[in-house]
């Protein structure tokens, strides 16, 4: 478990980029009821009215109750700016409608704003802006956390309130002295880490590829995808790994069991070593 503001939730959730319609809805009803809590959405996923539907279904067949959920949510590029950023989050609290009621945790999903180019410097207006909207919600009660997604360390920057979260993408491809400076920015400011991406957008999974993973899944007797969560884990984040099967629901969740030793650990430290730094999604480093 780990603690977000006031709430400590599991360390495994479920991610849901992609999943649209009554597949998100059966996917997110099975992962909560195989034993899931925590359910990372998105306003631009456009499926909050989906997961808010599956929610408000379980918790009326009584599967689980509201406050047993964590449910996360962003605000959208589009959507930067004190004003945009309240009416994104009244959108967001309608389109997961009355049974969820609040969120648990909504981040700003991007550090630049949509339109503008990645020079120029409203985006750090706008970021600053899109925080007080944060703050006011979560002084209200419509939020019960706030944080930030794709942050780099100078992002924060001009930012005076309280961040409980940073979400980024996060595999072993990734581990740089970059990264890792700024996971120890986050830790030394109580600032919990999310990642998100930790398989690498299902790149990583192919052993002939990453021979070190393959290795390291038949020493524990389990998949490359939970060798690579577990390691997630290791560097003590929150991990929100996708899945579209009930196998695979069941597949991530039970990484949480795994357990590296410390040999295990390094290698799949230096795989990055071997192959180079690889990133499979946005790219902040450009936005000022």
């Amino acid at each position: 478990m780990q603690k977000i503001g006031d709430t400590l939730v599991p360390r495994i959730g479920l991610g849901t980029y992609r999943l649209k319609g009554e597949a998100a809805q059966k996917i997110v009803y099975d992962a909560v009821k195989m034993g899931y809590r925590h359910i990372d959405t998105a306003s631009v996923y456009k499926n909050e009215q989906d997961i808010g539907r599956a929610i408000s279904k379980l918790i009326e067949e009584q599967v689980v109750r509201r406050e047993e959920l964590f449910v996360t949510s962003k605000i959208a590029p589009k959507d930067q700016g004190f004003e945009k950023a309240q009416s994104a989050i009244r959108a967001s609290l309608e389109k997961l409608g009355p049974a969820v009621g609040y969120i648990d945790l909504m981040l700003v999903h991007w550090p630049g704003s949509q339109g503008l180019k990645p020079d120029n410097p409203l985006n750090k207006e706008n970021r600053i802006g899109t925080m007080k909207a944060l703050h006011e919600a979560y002084k209200n009660g419509l939020i019960k956390a706030i944080g930030v997604s794709n942050f780099n360390i100078y992002h924060f920057e001009g930012i005076d309130v309280p961040i409980h979260l940073n979400q980024f993408e996060f595999h072993p491809l990734l581990w740089t002295g970059e990264t890792r400076k700024l996971l120890e920015f986050c830790h030394s400011r109580n600032i919990v880490v999310g990642a998100y991406s930790c398989l690498g957008e299902g790149s990583l999974l192919n052993p002939e590829a990453y021979p070190e993973l393959g290795k390291v899944s038949q020493e524990l007797g389990c998949s490359i995808a939970q060798v690579l969560i577990a390691w997630a884990l290791v560097k003590n984040t929150i991990v929100m790994p996708k899945a579209s099967s009930s196998a695979r629901l069941k597949e991530n969740l039970d990484a949480g069991k795994i357990t590296l030793n410390s040999q295990q650990i390094e290698t799949i430290d230096k795989i990055v070593e071997r192959v180079g730094s690889v990133k499979y999604c946005w790219d902040p480093s450009k936005i000022v």
